[in-house]
């Protein structure tokens, strides 16, 4: 519990610049502002450690039935991310408490009061926490160890004892947990930001938009001309979708494969005015760039 409390006064800040920049919003310096939703992250990060922890050993101990038996890599696995999934039942509900004083700020009681308005809100972004605690406890807590076995196994020459493998194997564990966990936890904050469900609703449809606007842009009504007429009345035949990049510049994306090459490259355009009306072959203008 206590390990937990101290890293997250260390690395609140740094919690509190993630969160904005995941859900797009402005940074602020204020020092009062970087610690916002600190109690409520305290006890989310000592309960989820100790829970992690305490069920991931327990665990162990259950399927370990003779402790002279090593656990196989994957039983290791599962342990950790059964103790993780188990932990965020308690941390997804705190880490809503904190962001909304992120985003909003107020008290706790205050905070928690407009949240349990519509009860269901307290469950809101469990499964992005579930699945982002279940990696990331089995990055800690289970591939150190099948890594600093497999270490002193396979090199016993340059991996003599278990604490030289211990640097290099924690270091994998911490890459495998950041790097699978991050898109989990991206979708988890903006849902979790938005409990009036806005902009963002369910899980997968959360993920979908997310995808669309870091990928595509934001999507936007655009009036579109037909390449083959000339007219600037919106074209049918050959659909193409307007964006909104995040610089706020309109780009056009479309699958015209008649005026691209390769057949079947995407078509990018900058718009002016909503409207583009310029030919539509991609060697005509040099703005125009064909994406495969």
């Amino acid at each position: 519990m206590m390990v937990g409390v101290i890293e997250v006064c260390c690395l609140q800040p740094l919690n509190y610049a993630k969160n904005m920049v995941q859900q797009n919003k402005p940074l602020t310096f204020h020092p009062t502002k970087f610690y916002r939703g600190l109690g409520a992250n305290c006890i989310n990060m000592g309960s989820c450690t100790m829970i992690q922890f305490s069920f991931g050993g327990a665990a162990k101990k259950y399927i370990q039935l003779d402790p002279n038996i090593k656990l196989k890599p994957h039983q290791e696995m599962e342990c950790g991310i059964s103790a993780g999934i188990i932990s965020a039942i308690i941390g997804s509900p705190l880490e809503l408490i904190m962001i909304q004083q992120q985003n909003n700020g107020g008290n706790t009681i205050d905070t928690i009061k407009n949240i349990v308005r519509v009860p269901f809100n307290i469950g809101r972004g469990y499964i992005g926490a579930a699945i982002r605690e279940g990696l990331w406890t089995c990055g800690y807590l289970s591939v150190p160890p099948i890594i600093r076995y497999e270490l002193t196994y396979s090199f016993p020459d340059k991996f003599d004892s278990q604490a030289k493998a211990r640097i290099p194997a924690s270091l994998l564990g911490g890459f495998f947990a950041c790097y699978l966990t991050q898109p989990f936890d991206v979708i988890k904050t903006c849902m979790q930001g938005d409990i009036n469900r806005m902009k963002y609703h369910g899980f997968i449809d959360t993920g979908k938009k997310l995808y669309k606007e870091r990928i595509l842009g934001e999507a936007v009504n655009i009036s579109w001309p037909d390449p083959k007429s000339g007219s600037e009345e919106p074209c049918f035949t050959e659909v193409c979708t307007g964006f909104l990049a995040p610089d706020d510049s309109v780009w056009a994306f479309c699958l015209v494969s008649s005026f691209c090459w390769p057949p079947g490259s995407f078509c990018v355009a900058p718009l002016t005015w909503g409207v583009y009306s310029g030919p539509w072959q991609c060697t005509h203008l040099p703005s125009l760039q064909c994406l495969s």
